[in-house]
């Protein structure tokens, strides 16, 4: 489960599956903001770290489209 920040400020719970590159990043991104001393470190990587998380997602997204239009009728 992989809480993400939406927006408005409010954690969103996710399942998001993740290859195992994916996995490590997110896990040094959230060691690094544990470890950040500034604001505006923590900030960029809670950014970088949603942005992978979208990526993750969007490649999922396409890989069930591409499965889907194979196996749909023409």
């Amino acid at each position: 489960m992989i809480y993400m920040l939406r927006l408005d400020g409010y954690a969103q719970k996710r399942m998001i599956d993740m290859n195992e590159n994916q996995q490590w990043a997110h896990n040094e991104l959230k060691n690094l903001i544990k470890n950040s001393p500034s604001y505006e470190d923590q900030a960029f990587y809670r950014g970088l770290d949603q942005l992978m998380l979208k990526q993750a997602q969007r490649l999922i997204n396409a890989t069930g489209e591409l499965d889907g239009r194979s196996w749909a009728d023409k």
